[in-house]
């Protein structure tokens, strides 16, 4: 396994980035489709109007949130990911979860699915402290972390 940050995370951009076309079209799970229109229900009933997704794949998760009306940008560290989301006229930019280019407090919710499950346990502290920062706080912040023991999933929290 790659020692530092910089290699991790360039194992994981050549990995998603051979395996972006095929994710595409694979169908999600339904425990993880069930988590996202849970949090857009959660969403509309808080009158929430945009969403930032940190690792957006090839967008499947971001079209749901666009597709219900809200305001979506996202971020990927796999630009092949990235091509496929701005392909749907979606806006997601190359980034890591570690340094995420957006503003504190722009957005009103926050959402990532089996991301965080690549992030190793001493950078985790950095990662949520991103997802926090990026949202206003008492933010509704979703993160589903699939494929870890249950222990480890969590269905949504808010920003502090």
């Amino acid at each position: 396994m790659p020692d530092s940050r910089a290699e991790r995370e360039a194992d994981l951009r050549t990995y998603y980035d051979n395996e972006a076309a095929d994710r595409r079209d694979k169908h999600l799970p339904v425990a993880r489709v069930q988590h996202r229109d849970a949090f857009i229900e959660l969403l509309r009933r808080e009158r929430r109007g945009s969403v930032v997704e940190v690792g957006t794949g090839p967008g499947r998760d971001l079209l749901a949130f666009r597709d219900a009306g809200l305001a979506v940008r996202g971020l990927d560290l796999a630009p092949a990911s990235v091509e496929l989301c701005r392909a749907e006229g979606l806006d997601v930019q190359v980034g890591s979860v570690l340094e995420t280019p957006f503003g504190t407090g722009e957005f009103e919710s926050a959402y990532t699915a089996s991301t965080l499950l690549h992030v190793a346990d001493a950078d985790l502290d950095t990662a949520l402290a991103e997802l926090v920062r990026v949202t206003r706080p008492g933010s509704p912040i979703a993160i589903g972390v699939w494929g870890a023991d249950e222990t480890r999933e969590q269905r949504w929290g808010k920003a502090a």
